[in-house]
Parts: structure tokens; sequence; C-alpha cells
């Protein structure tokens, strides 16, 4: 019989007919926030401001940026245009220049993140990119709210700071050492606690799952975390498929069995399409496409990216290999063979 697929509900909550006016500042935050909880998305469905003001716009943003920590898509009705303002209410109600994920990491790796102070709604107060050192957060003084190194830009608010940027002879010209902070400065940035996002099919066990991979270190331990038993990050959530690009290659294989040319095995391993494990033996390792093992080598405790060669009766124990230099030999340019 064909595999049932899950169906995943979006829960959408509309309103319209907000007729937001100068006075209403603190009216609708306790809707927001229910609306928050309750639904994935919010459509605003027109007539939002009174008379079309920019002042009633701003009062609107503040409104949903205090409370909303949804997407909310909005559509301006006749009231919208009737201030003559359109443009410019778009603009207020779009407001972040840029959202900037964030979640708490500890204290402890502040020197090698991007950490973020919270100011009013979801509105950075300050952004300081991998500082010496960094105050705890007032809730969990061995913790910091870190940047994950994913933004959201609108166009005109990416086009107009790097163009600033480029004519500043004393930026750094770095995305967190002088993007983020100068839109900090002007109001523009705000902060996506990823603790927040909803992804179906999670559990308590990897939800907001998310790791800096900026040192060896870390890129290795993740990788081990995928070959463990009970893995915290989830490959297996089929509410919520990882696509990737995958390239055309035939399945992995394993070859040869016997004494004399050893045995292709692999125990508590990922081996990814187009590798041969032929005569090897590969444990608690991630094999990435392409790759050869021959004869009697063993490959421990590894992660080997794409195309990598391990020579015959190579031992390769506890190690992370990526693609060669030119000149090195391997079967494709930039493979790596190991003897």
């Amino acid at each position: 019989m064909p595999e049932r697929t899950t169906r995943t509900q979006l829960r959408i909550a509309a309103i319209g007919d907000l007729h937001v006016s100068k006075n209403s500042q603190g009216a609708f935050q306790q809707l927001f926030s229910q609306i928050s909880e309750d639904a994935d998305v919010l459509l605003l469905c027109g007539d939002f401001t009174d008379y079309g003001l920019p002042d009633e716009a701003r009062v609107l943003a503040r409104e949903l940026t205090a409370a909303m920590k949804i997407p909310v898509v909005a559509v301006l009705g006749n009231h919208d245009y009737e201030g003559g303002k359109p443009q410019e209410i778009r603009e207020i109600l779009t407001g972040a220049g840029v959202t900037v994920a964030g979640i708490r990491a500890p204290r402890s790796q502040a020197n090698q993140l991007g950490v973020i102070d919270p100011g009013e709604g979801t509105k950075i107060a300050t952004f300081k990119e991998k500082p010496a050192q960094a105050p705890g957060l007032p809730d969990s003084p061995d913790e910091i709210f870190a940047s994950m190194g994913n933004y959201v830009f609108t166009t005109k608010a990416l086009v107009d700071i790097v163009s600033l940027d480029a004519e500043d002879q004393n930026s750094h010209h770095d995305i967190g050492g002088s993007i983020i902070p100068a839109l900090v400065e002007a109001g523009e940035a705000h902060v996506y606690d990823f603790t927040t996002n909803k992804v179906p099919g999670s559990t308590e066990r990897d939800r907001a799952y998310w790791r800096d991979v900026g040192s060896l270190d870390s890129y290795y331990d993740a990788h081990m975390d995928l070959v463990s038993v009970h893995p915290i990050f989830n490959l297996y959530n089929r509410e919520w498929p990882i696509y990737t690009s995958l390239p055309t290659l035939p399945p992995a294989k394993f070859v040869l069995q016997g004494p004399d040319t050893g045995t292709g095995m692999a125990v508590d391993s990922m081996v990814c399409a187009g590798s041969i494990i032929s005569g090897g033996t590969v444990r608690s390792s991630v094999i990435s496409p392409g790759v050869l093992v021959q004869p009697h080598a063993t490959v421990e405790h590894c992660v080997l990216m794409h195309d990598v060669v391990i020579g015959q009766g190579a031992a390769v124990l506890v190690a992370a290999l990526g693609a060669a230099k030119a000149g090195l030999a391997g079967r494709h340019p930039g493979g790596l063979t190991c003897h």
C-alpha cells in the first residue's frame, strides 16, 4: 500500500477594521499576544489605521512589535489610503530593516558569537560581535542571547546600509562588526527568538536545535551526534523534511569479504550515496558522497568529506578530513588520498 503522507496544518488568524488611532497605544497588545499563542500566521485584512496617518501606523507597529511572535501578512484597506501616504504606511509597518535570529548560549562562548542585548519588544538595544566579555542575562547570569548568524533584510535596508558602509573608510566591512551594529543604531534591527519557533513533529529534546559550527571541534561534535543511537538533531522528522541538493549518484556500496581483502562494512555510521566501502571498516563515522575506503583500511570516529580516498591498510581515527589542495591525489579533482 502507498505510504500515508502527513499533512501539516497551518493556523491562520485573520482580523480587520482595527482602525488604530493615535490614542490606541496598549489597546491591542493583549489581543496580539493571544493570537501569537493560538495561530501560526496573522492576516491583517485592511483598515488597520483610522485615517491613514503615519502616526497611527507607528502606534500599530509598536503594538505588533511588543506582542507578536508569529509572521504577519497585511493588506491595506481604503482607510489606510485616506491620508494619501500608503507607501509611508507600508514602510512603517514593515519596520525592521533586519531581523536577526537569536538563541540563548553559554556566557563562556561570548567571544565566539555575536551578542544581542534585547530592547523594547523585539528591538535590539545593542549588538556586539565576539566581545571579550559580556554580561549575563537578568534571569540567567551564565547565559547570553547570541546571534545565530541568520539575517532577514528588507531589500531597501540592505542596499542602503551596504552602500553607506562601502563609503566608510573606518568600517571593517563585516556584517556582524559593521552592518548589524549600524542598523541597531538606526533603530531598524529586531531579533527573532528562535526558541519560539514552532516546527511540526519536533519534540522537547530536539526543539530549537542549533549549533555554532565555526570551530573544528564544534563541527566534529555536531557530526558525531548524527551517528549516535538517538541524535539530538532529528533528520527523520517526516513532518518537517530537510531539503537539500542531492547529486545524481548510485547508492552506497559495500564490497569484498574475506581475510585477504578485508570485509567492506560500516557500523554506527552514515554513508552517503556514491561511496564505496571496499574491504575497509567504518565505525561511528559520517561518510560523504564519493568517498572510497580501500581494503583493510579502518575509519573510526571520523568525518570524511566529498571524494576523500582512504588508502589500503590505512587507519584514520578521530579526524575530520576535507577536500585537499590542488596537487594531492584523488579520484576526482580536489579529492584527498590517505595512506
